[in-house]
């Protein structure tokens, strides 16, 4: 009995070309390596360091392609597998966008549990800042008292800004004793 007489699916049409798979892999572990390398060697090499904003910057995009890019592939994969002969009529016949179901849970997933593992870090580091903050000594400090010069009257300190508007590069600031 072959496995499409018994209902199965086959493994597909077409040649499968396993060195090509393999060589491709090996292409894909080196470009990965490569680009992990670049930021090591930047500590140490001054022409290869970049700034931290189009490191992170970098980062993004090359994710963002990544997941787009696999995404898309995947969703095709699954929407072509799951109208197989080997998947049962009434499942392929009362919902057609089951794949894309399965793809949007499965981001809701993974963004629920980022969430929930933040949280639980986020709790963690409070937890710990609050037991340091209960053993470690405090300084109090004390009240800023005018200083008196020996005539017992009150030494002129000098004065603060008060600016409003833009920073301190605004035109209106108001000038008072501390």
């Amino acid at each position: 009995m072959s496995l499409r007489e018994s209902g199965g699916c086959d493994a597909g049409e077409g040649e499968y070309t396993t060195n090509l798979h393999v060589i491709v892999i090996f292409v894909v572990l080196l470009a990965s390596f490569l680009g992990t390398l670049i930021p090591i060697i930047g500590k140490y090499v001054p022409a290869l360091r970049m700034p931290p904003f189009v490191f992170i910057l970098g980062k993004c995009i090359a994710a963002g392609v990544l997941l787009s890019v696999a995404t898309i592939h995947m969703i095709n994969e699954s929407v072509a597998q799951l109208n197989e002969d080997c998947v049962p009529e009434s499942f392929r016949k009362s919902y057609g966008g089951y794949a894309f179901l399965f793809a949007v849970c499965g981001a809701l997933l993974m963004h629920v549990t980022d969430i929930l593992v933040d949280i639980y870090v986020d709790s963690a580091n409070r937890t710990m800042t609050q037991a340091w903050e209960m053993w470690r000594p405090t300084k109090q400090r004390m009240p800023r008292a005018p200083l008196i010069n020996m005539a017992g009257t009150n030494v002129i300190t000098p004065r603060r800004s008060r600016c409003r508007g833009f920073g301190a590069f605004s035109r209106r600031c108001s000038w008072s004793l501390p």
